[in-house]
């Protein structure tokens, strides 16, 4: 069974990066540590002892989004294969990836963008389980219709067509966002407020993507790394 999020307040109550250790690079490029490092691994820890639990003995195929997600899933398959270690009755697991793009700068563009391996044709029958870094509006995974009533699929629609037997979503990040769709995924690391956030694999424009932490962006980083 899932454990309900861990509840981030709202974007006052954070840490000063003078109180952890930022590259010196990017000091100036973010205000503030939303998440340490620390409690990001402990919380994904937990949760892939959950997921584990969920798919124990169901061979789960893994299928992270490109290329937010990455490290998100890279701790995931790090705790998972721990578990496997002490468990003489543990069935393998899959992965593979997706390419899913919906963001310039700090914003959606509102254009859904997925690239599908035709390798994904091995998880028809399969229990696919998607591993996704944040999920803000919930457009990029169920899709949305246009106000010319055209249907934009999402993640989610794209994946049926193999016809897995199962999809459940994984999520770090569900940002609590008064334009969302109302998407809630099965499991989920954090409730953050609605800010843009960077670190531990999410980019702003390609960039901010290694640091440990979970931070804010602050506006001399939103600057130098405008995507122009």
């Amino acid at each position: 069974m899932a454990s309900p999020p861990i509840f981030i307040p709202d974007i006052t109550q954070t840490y000063s990066k003078e109180q952890l250790i930022v590259p010196p690079h990017y000091k100036e490029d973010i205000s503030a540590v939303l998440i340490p490092s620390g409690l990001i691994k402990n919380r994904v820890e937990k949760l892939t002892r959950e997921i584990y639990s969920e798919y124990y003995n169901k061979k789960p195929h893994f299928l992270y989004v490109l290329e937010g997600a990455f490290k998100f899933f890279s701790d995931i398959q790090h705790f998972y294969m721990e578990l496997q270690s002490s468990d003489p009755a543990a069935g393998p697991f899959s992965f593979g990836s997706v390419s899913v793009s919906s963001y310039k700068d700090d914003k959606s563009t509102g254009n859904i963008e997925i690239t599908v391996s035709p390798k994904l044709k091995k998880i028809s029958g399969r229990e696919v389980v998607i591993i996704e870094d944040i999920v803000d509006s919930g457009k990029t995974i169920t899709g949305y219709t246009k106000p010319n009533k055209e249907k934009v699929p999402g993640l989610l629609q794209e994946l049926e067509k193999y016809k897995p037997s199962s999809i459940k979503v994984v999520s770090l990040l569900l940002k609590r966002n008064s334009e969302s769709n109302g998407f809630v995924p099965d499991f989920i690391g954090f409730s953050i407020p609605n800010a843009f956030v960077v670190g531990y694999g999410l980019d702003y424009n390609e960039h901010l993507r290694d640091i440990n932490h979970i931070c804010t962006i602050s506006l001399l980083g939103e600057q130098k790394y405008k995507d122009i």
